[in-house]
Parts: structure tokens; C-alpha cells; sequence
């Protein structure tokens, strides 16, 4: 934002180490990239080096996703029937995945995996105890409703900006209407793939449950034989696993997932631990006032998931699209709203700016006198 064009010498490093370093011109009133290498799972900070006239943005941090994160998913369905959606899923890097029947599903599975996948099927007519859930042709939905037929299942709308729908391109997609139900979504979900006679594809955040719901089974469509069918599933197994995002800004509250069964999340910084969310399920907004790096870890039955969190003292530029918020559509945040509206105060205020200019013009009016 300044008058003048600068050179600048930015240090990237890497942990304790450095990674590399540059030398930036930055134009008036402008930006400019910097480019540099770094490995899958790196914690990186960037420095201006010498600083400039403000301080508090001189250093930034970004954490960079790991190759593969494990995944342990549970596919419960007719093993003739889900071969085609337990193969996509067992391909993505990191999933382990295990297949139950109906009648061989227990309520342990689920509180041991980190999703679990119901092809036609929803035991217990409930939604299962994991961070992540996938539903494929339900029978019921909690919270919504499972209709007759549809009558036209041709991709007619996407939310381009999803995150589940990154690189992947369903406008072949080729599905037989008959064999997919109407759904009528719950309050916490949202469309991300529609047909006109209602949604193919929608996601959303219950409970501390992260869940995605496909209206019809693979097999019975076109889906297998895209190209973008495996990038689809790695992208729904990515998104069921994101608990809490990676970035954030300090002062900012950013939403935690705790989902069923899980214990206590701790938030550390340099190995100190500064924040203890209580556990139960549901979703909390934690904020982070110190920018930096810090941990998050959280206990749950299948074992401990511990993600990275990069807290800067500014938002990053946008590019492109703003991505579509999948993740806590409906949230029910412990202890606070992250959606409360500023309008009443607004409008409140606006009305006290008001009566106060009414009463200074009052005050100071004088009368008009006439001059013949």
C-alpha cells in the first residue's frame, strides 16, 4: 500500500532450517509472487528480511499438506454391488478401508474409523459415530426425507467453487432417473450437484459429523468410467477428514469440529500447550489472537489426529473463486454463534448518529432575520 516501488529480500524457512530466499520488486500500491520449492508436510514461515514500517506482518506461515494422511474407512453395503465405490476409495493414498455387510456392522466399526461409508444401507437409522460419513443411495436421511423417483437426472447445477468438486468435471455424467431417489435435504446440508428434479450431490456439518450424501450408487451410472471418478473420491475422503482448516487469522475465530466420541482437542505452540476445547461433539469457534504456527491434536477411539494450524495477522490475497463453505453451513457452536449478525448493531448505531445530528442542528439553529 505505500507511494513507492521497493525491492525486498524475503527468507523462507522451513522449520529451523532455510529453505530458501529471494529477492522481490514490488510495485506501488501492489503485489508481487514469490515462487519457491518446499516437501509435502513442510512448516513454513516466510520473513521480510530488514522489516519494513509495519511490523506485525513481516512474518508468515503456511502449512503445507502432507503427501497422504491415513484414513480408516469402514464401506458397509452389498460387496457385488459397492465394488466399484470400495475400489475408488481403497486407491486414494493413505486409506485403509475394510468392508462390512449389513449384518456384520457393528456400532464399534464405526467409532474406530475415521469414515465410514453406507452404500444403501443406514443401520440403526442413525448416522454413525465418525468424524466422516458417506452416504451412497440412502434409504432414510436424519434431518431430510427420501422420495419417490426422480424424473430427470441430468447435472443441471454444480457449485463450481466446492471444494468436492475440485478438477472434476460430471457434465457426462449419465444416470439412470429411475433408479434415483429424490432427496429432501436437512437444514445443514447443501446442493453441490443438481439435477432438476433435485440434488445429486450434497454436504454438510452435523454434530461434529462431517457427511456427504450421493443420491444414486456408482455402479448403476456413468461414474465409474469417468476419468474424474477417483478425484472425486479423494476429494470427498479429503474434505470428511479437514476437522479444523489449516489457516486462519489471528483474532479470528475459525470453526473445531468434535465429533462423537472424541475427547479433548489441545491447541499448542512450540510445544506449550495454549487452549484446552472441552470434549463432547459438535462444533466450537476457537480463536487465536498470536500469529504463528501451532498444533492441533484431538483423542478420539480410533487414536489421536493431530493437524497443523497457520495463524497469520492478515488474510491471504483472494484468487479466483470464493470457495464454497461446506463445513459448518448449520454448525452448532458450544459457548457462541461464529454467525452472529452485525445488522441490529448497525442499524442501532446508524439510528444514534442520527438523533445526535438532529439535536446538534437544534441546538445550534439561529433565527433568520431579513434585511429590507
Amino acid at each position: 500500500s505505500g507511494p513507492q516501488a521497493v525491492q525486498q529480500r524475503v527468507d523462507v524457512l522451513n522449520g529451523d532450517a532455510a529453505a530458501s530466499s529471494s529477492t522481490v520488486s514490488v510495485p506501488a500500491h501492489g503485489s508481487a509472487p514469490v515462487a519457491f520449492h518446499v516437501p509435502a508436510g513442510a512448516r513454513i514461515e516466510l520473513r521480510l528480511s530488514g522489516g519494513d514500517d509495519l511490523a506485525a506482518d513481516d512474518d508468515a506461515w503456511v502449512v503445507v499438506p502432507a503427501a497422504a494422511s491415513p484414513v480408516r474407512a469402514t464401506l458397509v453395503g452389498d460387496p457385488s454391488a459397492a465394488l466399484a465405490l470400495a475400489s475408488a476409495v481403497a486407491a486414494v493414498p493413505g486409506a485403509q478401508v475394510q468392508l462390512r455387510t449389513g449384518a456384520t456392522y457393528r456400532a464399534a466399526d464405526a467409532r474406530n474409523s475415521d469414515l465410514v461409508v453406507l452404500d444403501g444401507a443406514l443401520p440403526g437409522g442413525t448416522l454413525p459415530a465418525s468424524a466422516g460419513v458417506l452416504l451412497v443411495a440412502p434409504p432414510r436421511l436424519p434431518g431430510g426425507a427420501v422420495r419417490g423417483a426422480m424424473t430427470d437426472a441430468r447435472v443441471s447445477d454444480e457449485a463450481g467453487a466446492s471444494p468436492l468438486l475440485a478438477g472434476v468435471d460430471l457434465t457426462s455424467l449419465a444416470v439412470d432417473p429411475s433408479v434415483v431417489n429424490r432427496l429432501v435435504l436437512p437444514h445443514w446440508m447443501t446442493a453441490v450437484l443438481s439435477a432438476p428434479s433435485g440434488p445429486l450431490l450434497a454436504a454438510g456439518t452435523v454434530g461434529g459429523r462431517r457427511v456427504v450424501v450421493l443420491a444414486f450408487d456408482p455402479g448403476s451410472s456413468s461414474l465409474p468410467q469417468l476419468s474424474t471418478f477417483p478425484v472425486l473420491v479423494a476429494n470427498l475422503l479429503a474434505w470428511t477428514q479437514e476437522w479444523v482448516p489449516s489457516s486462519a487469522v489471528a483474532g479470528q475465530p475459525v470453526a473445531v469440529d468434535l465429533p462423537p466420541g472424541s475427547g479433548a482437542t489441545r491447541v499448542s505452540s512450540n510445544g506449550q500447550l495454549v487452549r484446552t476445547l472441552p470434549k463432547g461433539r459438535g462444533t466450537v469457534p476457537l480463536t487465536l489472537t498470536r500469529p504463528g504456527l501451532y498444533e492441533v491434536a484431538q483423542t478420539r477411539t480410533a487414536g489421536t489426529s493431530t493437524t497443523e494450524l497457520a495463524v497469520n495477522a492478515s488474510p491471504p490475497p483472494a484468487a479466483g473463486a470464493t470457495p464454497l463453505d461446506l463445513s459448518h453451513v448449520a454448525a452448532e457452536p458450544a459457548g457462541g454463534s461464529l454467525r452472529s449478525s452485525w445488522a441490529p448493531w448497525l442499524l442501532g448505531f446508524a439510528m444514534l448518529v442520527l438523533i445526535v445530528e438532529a439535536l446538534l442542528a437544534a441546538r445550534v439553529r439561529r433565527p433568520v432575520r431579513t434585511v429590507a
